[in-house]
């Protein structure tokens, strides 16, 4: 039997998907749910073996869910389902490992084919997932151990149900080890390997048990029984800092728990309060040992205003002052944590949420390429495991939307035409239906490329043009007012005047008698 589970943001979309396959494969167990947050958190702790999701979704796309759970749980097959227009980003998702796509409607012929492609190859990796050797079986001990352990730690069975899998011990301490993110995931695997190792090492008169969060990927807990109450953990850890420093050249921080002993103290109790304080890690200091005294900074929710922000960090872009995009994308740093240090996923969840709306108001300029590809970068800031990591790619992804856009700026060759055109042809009648007409764009799509490009709409360009050149014949003196007004396109002097006057402050013959009294037009 397969677990199989659909996630639509529409319920009838969701019922109707739901009861083909169960209509096609009544064996299996059929699952719906509305979002990918629920499906992460089903994920967690149940085994699953098929999921359809739908791409555009509001709270997480379906592109974004597939990420989280090849990172989670690379042996699900994920189907994504979308419209013809959203294509390329099913495509970027099988580039990522997806196992497939559908295209809506969805026909009952090309779910079943690939609803059974699906499900064969899910029992081709469950055979060579469990082959009965002694490996397997000391790696299903450790996970059993591993499982028995937390349930110890989240209050679930006491410390006599251990017995035999833990000694009897004088006192014990817990660990949180922050990780960095190595670059290459065999790295930090090898980096978590190695500290455990090391840990058991250097503690020789202790037990030490490691093991991860799911959702803490880059945080490794560690279990430390004292066997000794003569053994001091401190030197030790200090110690190991150093060591790890010195092979991998990467800072390692560390939050110990207060002590328990089994008896007087739950380690429940401790593990509850000590789990609250790990976000500490996220901000540093790097390289240190830290104890709770040491962790009572206040976690707040960000606020950060970032419509604001990200108006002012499109306009420096636009106007190509990076250097001041960067300053201001500091300060939003700054200025989200005024209260304290903000919640880390908070934190990466409205960065991110920035740098999209940067992306969305610059989108005329970032090819279709490009954008995905920034997207891509900014859901991905959210699995950043350090603060000082977050903002390093928010900077980067800065930088390269910036080189995108002035790339872009030069590349909108049809726009700098019809600017050219407007410039030579300004004393002709032109109008927005002519001018998209002549560049083969919609009136409203050339409307709104023209107003990014320039800053103004195609009537406020002209006007303005019309009265800068109006403005270079007032020094003629035997030209009439109506006259300059026909030189620059306008034949109706009172619409010609109102122009001037909205532009300049002052009524045309006034303009021209301030230049006469300046000695500004020549008599001839």
């Amino acid at each position: 039997m397969l677990r199989i589970i659909v996630v639509d943001d529409e319920p009838r979309q969701r019922k109707g998907l739901v009861e083909i396959i169960c209509r096609l494969r009544p064996e299996d167990e059929v699952i719906a749910m509305k979002d990918g947050e629920q499906v992460l958190e089903y994920v967690h702790d149940n085994e699953v073996d098929i999921i359809f999701s739908d791409i555009r979704m509001p709270q997480m796309s379906g592109l974004e869910l597939s990420n989280r759970l090849l990172e989670v749980d690379s042996e699900i097959i994920m189907i994504l389902i979308s419209v013809y227009a959203d294509f390329e980003y099913a495509r970027e998702a099988l580039d990522l490992g997806a196992f497939g796509y559908l295209l809506k409607p969805v026909s009952v012929e090309e779910l079943g084919r690939i609803l059974n492609k699906a499900a064969a190859k899910r029992k081709e990796r469950r055979e060579q997932a469990f082959p009965a050797d002694e490996g397997r079986l000391l790696t299903a001990l450790h996970i059993f151990k591993e499982h028995l352990l937390k349930r110890w730690l989240y209050g679930e069975i006491e410390e006599k149900e251990l017995e035999g899998y833990v000694p009897d011990f004088w006192c014990g301490y817990l660990l949180h080890l922050s990780m960095p993110n190595a670059g290459e995931s065999e790295i930090q695997e090898e980096m978590m390997g190695n500290a455990s190792l090391w840990l058991k090492r250097y503690l020789e008169n202790a037990w030490v048990f490691t093991f991860r969060e799911r959702k803490d990927g880059n945080i490794l807990t560690a279990v430390i029984l004292l066997f000794d109450e003569k053994q001091e953990i401190t030197m030790v850890l200090d110690r190991f800092l150093r060591n790890m420093k010195k092979e991998y050249g990467e800072d390692i921080s560390i939050l110990v728990s207060s002590s328990f002993d089994g008896r007087q103290i739950l380690v429940s109790n401790v593990y509850k309060e000590f789990s609250r304080m790990k976000e500490i890690l996220f901000y540093g200091p790097y390289g240190k040992v830290m104890y709770p005294e040491d962790c009572r900074e206040k976690m707040v929710y960000g606020n950060g205003n970032i419509a604001t922000f990200s108006k002012y960090i499109r306009k420096q872009i636009m106007e190509e002052k990076g250097e001041e995009a960067r300053t201001e994308l500091e300060r939003f740093f700054v200025d989200s944590g005024y209260e304290g240090m903000v919640r880390p996923d908070i934190l990466k969840e409205i960065t991110a949420n920035l740098l999209l709306q940067v992306l969305d108001g610059l989108n005329e300029f970032v090819t279709d390429e490009e954008r995905e590809g920034l997207m891509i970068g900014c859901i991905r800031l959210k699995s950043c495991a350090r603060y000082k990591e977050l903002k390093e790619k928010s900077y980067g992804l800065l930088d390269k939307l910036a080189q995108y856009c002035q790339k872009g700026k030069l590349q909108v060759s049809p726009i700098r035409q019809a600017v050219r055109y407007i410039e030579e042809h300004y004393t002709e009648e032109i109008t927005l239906n002519s001018l998209a007409e002549m560049y083969h764009y919609s009136p409203n799509y050339f409307s709104s490329i023209f107003k990014a490009y320039t800053g103004e709409t195609l009537i406020s360009f002209v006007n303005r043009l019309r009265m800068e050149k109006a403005v270079e014949y007032m020094p003629v003196k035997n030209m009439k007012n109506m006259e300059i007004a026909n030189r620059v396109g306008i034949m109706d002097y009172k619409y010609f005047n109102k122009l001037f006057k909205k532009r300049y402050g002052m009524s045309v013959q006034k303009f021209r008698d301030q230049m006469l009294e300046k000695g500004e037009m020549p008599d001839e």
